[in-house]
């Protein structure tokens, strides 16, 4: 067996119907804190190591359960799972699609309605300023 195989999203909620597993997200603070899935703890990628995974399944009393690791859409999952893989002997599951598809699937997410509308606010500032920059380049082109 590969020490890191893809779930499907369907086994996937099958199993946290009957358990509570452990589940690591591996995005950022931020991001985790403006929506994950429940349950989930969050360890971002560039501190998870096989010592603090271990340190998490003491903490947690999950000792010898399978590990379920996801982010926001897959990558940094698999990534995550290639560094645990080379340094560790410790194996688990990497949640197909991430949190976004466990979004669309159903299951339960938790949600920071002010940390996404400021994320969205951000986003629209840029577009307007891209937008402005692009339209007065222009003009300034036109009347050159």
């Amino acid at each position: 067996m590969e020490l890191w195989n893809t779930i499907s999203l369907e086994v996937f909620s099958t199993i946290l119907e009957k358990n509570a597993p452990l589940i690591i997200d591996v995005r950022s603070e931020r991001e985790y804190k403006s929506f994950h899935l429940q349950g989930a703890v969050n360890t971002p990628l560039a501190s998870l190591t096989p010592a603090s995974l271990v340190s998490l399944q003491q903490r947690m009393n999950a000792q010898g359960k399978p590990v379920y690791i996801l982010c926001r859409s897959g990558v940094r999952a698999k990534k995550a799972a290639q560094t645990l893989a080379e340094d560790s002997k410790l194996s688990g599951y990497i949640v197909e699609g991430g949190t976004i598809a466990c979004d669309k699937y159903g299951m339960h997410i938790i949600s920071n309605s002010s940390l996404t509308s400021y994320n969205s606010r951000v986003r629209a500032v840029i577009a307007a300023l891209v937008f402005f920059g692009v339209f007065f380049s222009a003009a300034l082109i036109y009347l050159a």
